[in-house]
């Protein structure tokens, strides 16, 4: 699934790697809910996003 967000996030890598480590700073603290039920709006988000 990530995967598919790595691709594009790639092309704005200056960008996006500010923005994925603040992000990932607080999903660690609910890394396996954020996982489960995150998933799918975080798909959303990103893709809104970039």
């Amino acid at each position: 699934m990530s995967f598919h967000k790595v691709a594009p996030v790639k092309h704005n890598r200056k960008p996006a790697a500010p923005k994925q480590a603040a992000r990932r700073q607080p999903a660690k603290h609910t890394a396996p809910a954020a996982k489960a039920t995150n998933s799918r709006p975080v798909s959303a988000k990103g893709g809104k996003g970039c």
